[in-house]
């Protein structure tokens, strides 16, 4: 069984993810608890726990949590949501952000999922997480950004991202649109196989690949890898509250 708890209100998520594990481990007498995050993922330990093997207790709760913000990780769940669905055990994922082709496989699922997400469709608004736009930059295109990203700007995605600031898109906005981008880039890349296979399964538009496809000249396999390293330790950083938002961001498009 899965549950998928997600959204930009992380306080809520945080609350009704622990509502469902609590419920589930009062309701399954002698039922163990195990968390998985990206930090020390284990395979093999999951692996047991999708086919409902524990030495100690008939079931099992996991909680994964933003699991599916990591790339190589994402790639792994994806082949195996359908294992995870016909579990004996109870799977929780916990995730802020997560793209259509990840939320239709949940859904094929049939996990239950529960969104917790401020969106407001009125007209000035855009993006993946909708921001209002402030007066005189109602014309701004936050994918401006991301281009010089790819492009490996950092003068110019220096320049958007001041600007992006000034329209109204939050740090962490501007954060998941980075993300959004080397993610694409590691698809599009074929760093391995199994990624390249994916790029169809998780329905990435031709336009997004192609674009990828196109900066992949200005870097080199081992740096884009670093790269996308960098933003998860950024992620982990905020969550901390190690480092401000902002300031993380610019720091990472400097170091372009």
């Amino acid at each position: 069984m899965i549950y998928l708890i997600y959204g930009n209100q992380r306080d809520r998520v945080l609350v009704r993810s622990k509502e469902i594990i609590d419920k589930a481990l009062a309701t399954k007498s002698g039922a163990l608890h195990f968390k998985f995050s990206a930090e020390g993922f284990e395979k093999a330990k999951f692996e047991e726990l999708i086919a409902g093997r524990s030495l100690f207790a008939e079931k099992v709760v996991v909680l994964c949590d933003g699991l599916m913000f990591d790339a190589e990780i994402s790639v792994y769940l994806s082949k195996k949501i359908g294992e995870i669905s016909e579990s004996d055990n109870i799977f929780v994922f916990r995730e802020e952000k997560l793209n259509k082709s990840f939320l239709d496989l949940f859904k094929k699922s049939e996990a239950k999922i529960e969104e917790f997400s401020i969106v407001e469709n009125k007209k000035g608004y855009a993006g993946a997480r909708e921001v209002k736009l402030r007066a005189g930059y109602e014309g701004f295109n936050i994918f401006s950004f991301t281009d010089a990203l790819g492009a490996r700007d950092k003068k110019l995605a220096w320049v958007l991202y001041q600007k992006a600031l000034r329209a109204g898109f939050p740090a962490e906005e501007i954060f998941w649109k980075a993300v959004w981008l080397f993610r694409n880039l590691i698809l599009a890349s074929g760093i391995n196989k199994d990624q390249k296979d994916l790029v169809s399964k998780l329905k990435i538009s031709p336009y997004t690949f192609d674009n990828s496809r196109k900066f992949l000249k200005n870097y080199t396999e081992p740096v884009l890898l670093d790269k996308y390293k960098k933003l998860v330790d950024i992620y982990h950083q905020f969550r901390r509250g190690i480092v401000e938002s902002d300031v993380a961001i610019e720091q990472f498009i400097l170091n372009l």
